[in-house]
């Protein structure tokens, strides 16, 4: 038997009664691995300090609230993906319509440029070492 399969039946024999076929698994099981016997001992120790506890109520009403609540939020997700996905739709719209414009000024810049380069599309041009250092030349080029 797997290991792991046998862990579930000794965490679940302390919560419910197992079957009977479940319970010769388990011992078969503990005979196999002996950590389990180590691990069942340890789950004992827990389970009697802990506090014996009556099963637990809900006020009346709390599952109707509590699904209220839940159906609210929900239905506030599905409004906020449905504002993402129109702002999704219209980014899309301008994305394109940019990328026209880019291409259409990048056009532009190469047909009225002497030069085919990639500064004269993009509309950078060279500037010469004694136009870096002339400080007048840098305020008045702009």
């Amino acid at each position: 038997m797997r290991k792991i399969r046998a862990q579930e039946l000794l965490f679940q024999s302390f919560d419910r009664d197992l079957e009977l076929r479940e319970k010769r698994l388990l011992e078969a099981a503990l005979k196999e691995h002996p950590e389990l016997i180590e691990e069942r001992k340890s789950l004992e120790s827990i389970y009697r300090r802990a506090p014996i506890r009556k099963s637990i109520s809900f006020s009346p009403w709390f599952v109707d609230r509590t699904m209220n609540r839940i159906r609210v939020l929900s239905n506030q997700k599905e409004s906020i993906n449905l504002f993402l996905s129109g702002f999704l739709t219209a980014f899309r719209r301008v994305a394109v319509i940019a990328s026209a414009m880019v291409v259409l000024i990048l056009a532009f810049n190469v047909s009225t440029s002497t030069q085919t380069n990639l500064s004269s599309a993009i509309g950078i041009h060279e500037i010469s070492m004694d136009e870096m250092i002339d400080p007048i030349n840098y305020f008045t080029m702009e």
